[in-house]
């Protein structure tokens, strides 16, 4: 690769014609793949003087990642050769980045700009620009480059992966739609069994049932992982499917606001036909085969080997009602399978309080009496499990309370009573392992009461003061507070004639004549010139002291 001396409009720009030639055949899930060399842009502006740097990939780099369109022709214009430079120090073109922010005008600007093989560059990663656009799932932008350059979508990055592959790791529900209708159904020769089992898995872990059940369907040979069905196993809600009553309706109305719970409600409903799809598969090889997948994979490579990964005991142990009972079902002699504690999935049951599970047994019943009296290596039955794995308070003590009675009515009276090789029965076992919770229910049930207690008391003192109050509340008026009354009363009567009163014509005397029951009248004269005065009232009359007069009484 050539480099710029100072003039960078003088470059002599080499072919791009270099592609990736993807062979993964000899890879392994944790480790990346053989793959060519990176197929990297010129590095011309990373490695020449830094004021080409600032230049020119501060300004690009800002255009890019805000999608200023104007601000980038103001360059490119001039030097088109610069959507295959890398701009900054990760290898990355202005691609690479205006992808990622979602300019799409910026992008079809780009397009124009480019080659064939110029989308083709890879970062430092070996990520292409449609393998980041893999990644955060956007189909619009996917669809603009895959219109320039449909081989983009079967380029891996520098550990093997294809875009398809990222897209279902980070659970690109659309996206990965989008690309296995894309690429054929995952068909072609860059194609493997090793990257489409890599793919299935992918999906399963991500809850994209529905585009998995599409590949067992598509290529039968995936189905036979017993991953795949661990991994569904130990999820017991990928199973449950909305009922469709009334009330189920109205949450699929109100689920709608988001789409990504619709999408994985939907999801669910095909996982039994998943599950049922891989067991078709699986029926067909032999039984030594079919056994392996069934039983997992070993945990220790010695002498004596120990399987903790049995499918029916993983999904007892985790309640997945609806696994036990289809693999039972393709099955029927697992249900009497046991594990390296001589314990059976209805044991594992009843250890991990999942009594769907547990009743099962009460329907069969030709395997009833051989499960039940089945003892592990310490001579413990059924109910010597109970409480094995449980710590809490109160309520949890009677909830294993509950559940003891519940497996007792099950268990025969002769092993209610049996001893283990410890010599303590099923109900010594229980009350041993529940002393802290008893002596933790005690103080518990003492701080309960002391808390009621004082509600209690705060309650009982309200009801109290309600039921001895009057209705209006009590008149607490005092002698002061009815003087002040009184007072303000009278001054507002002495001031509320001063708004209408006028001007007196004269200043003159005003004289008054009270006449009372005396012989002769008081003249009063007043020598003030207020103009209040000539408005004050006239005296008032003392009340006579003769009898009123008599009135006659009606007839009767």
């Amino acid at each position: 690769m050539s480099t710029s001396n100072g003039n960078t409009d003088s470059i002599e720009l080499n072919p791009i014609h270099q592609q990736h030639q993807i062979n993964i055949e000899s890879t392994s899930h944790n480790q990346a793949s053989q793959s060519s060399p990176l197929n990297l842009p010129r590095l011309d502006l990373l490695n020449g003087e830094r004021d080409d740097f600032n230049t020119i990939c501060v300004p690009l780099y800002n255009a890019s990642t805000i999608g200023d369109l104007e601000a980038a022709k103001v360059i490119l214009d001039k030097r088109r050769e610069l959507v295959r430079f890398s701009i900054i120090e990760s290898y990355e073109t202005m691609l690479h980045i205006a992808v990622l922010s979602k300019s799409y005008k910026f992008v079809e600007y780009l397009m124009s700009l480019m080659t064939e093989e110029d989308i083709k560059l890879s970062n430092r990663n070996g990520e292409t620009a449609f393998y980041l656009v893999a990644r955060v799932g956007n189909v619009k932008m996917a669809h603009i480059l895959v219109k320039k350059n449909r081989g983009v979508i079967n380029i891996t990055d520098s550990q093997g992966r294809m875009p398809l592959h990222v897209a279902a790791l980070f659970g690109r529900r659309t996206m990965v739609q989008y690309l296995y209708d894309d690429s054929d159904k995952m068909s072609g020769g860059f194609w493997t069994h090793q990257n489409r089992s890599w793919v299935l898995e992918a999906c399963v872990e991500n809850w994209l049932y529905g585009v998995a059940l599409q590949m067992v369907n598509d290529h039968p040979k995936l189905a036979i992982n017993g991953s795949i069905l661990r991994l569904l196993a130990r999820r017991p809600s990928a199973f449950l499917v909305m009922k469709p009553n009334f009330m189920g309706r109205i949450t699929v109305f109100i689920l709608a606001l988001c789409h990504l719970t619709i999408e994985l409600t939907s999801e669910r409903g095909k996982t039994l036909e998943l599950l049922r799809a891989i067991f078709i598969e699986i029926m067909k090889l032999p039984k030594a085969e079919r056994d392996d997948i069934i039983r997992g994979p070993p945990d220790e490579k010695d002498a004596k080997q120990k399987y903790s990964s049995r499918l029916l005991f993983l999904a007892a142990e985790n309640g997945n009602i609806e696994f036990v009972v289809e693999v039972i079902r393709q099955y029927p002699y697992l249900a009497l399978e046991v594990d390296d504690n001589n314990h059976s999935i209805f044991h594992v049951a009843v250890l991990h309080h999942h009594l769907r599970i547990f009743k099962l047994l009460h329907k069969m019943k030709h395997i009833k009496d051989s499960v039940i009296t089945l003892e592990d290596k310490n001579g413990n039955n059924m109910l010597h499990l109970i409480g094995e794995n449980v710590e809490g308070m109160g309520p949890l003590l009677n909830e294993e309370l509950l559940w003891f009675q519940e497996v007792a009515t099950i268990v025969p009276q002769g092993l209610r009573d049996k001893r283990n090789f410890t010599g303590l029965t099923p109900a010594q076992v229980f009350f041993n392992r529940h002393t802290d919770l008893f002596f933790k229910l005690e103080a518990w049930i003492k701080e309960a009461a002391t808390q009621l207690m004082v509600v209690a008391a705060l309650v009982a003192t309200m009801s109290f003061a309600a039921a001895f109050t009057f209705p209006g509340g009590y008149k607490q008026d005092t002698v002061y507070d009815r003087e002040r009354r009184s007072t303000n009363r009278d001054n507002e009567r002495d001031i509320k004639p001063e708004r209408h009163c006028r001007q007196p014509p004269s200043q003159s005397p005003t004289t008054v004549t009270v006449t009372t029951t005396s012989p002769s009248p008081t003249t009063i004269t007043d020598t003030t010139t207020s103009p209040l005065m000539s408005l004050s009232p006239p005296p008032r009359q003392p009340p006579s002291l003769s009898p009123p007069p008599h009135r006659r009484r009606p007839p009767s």
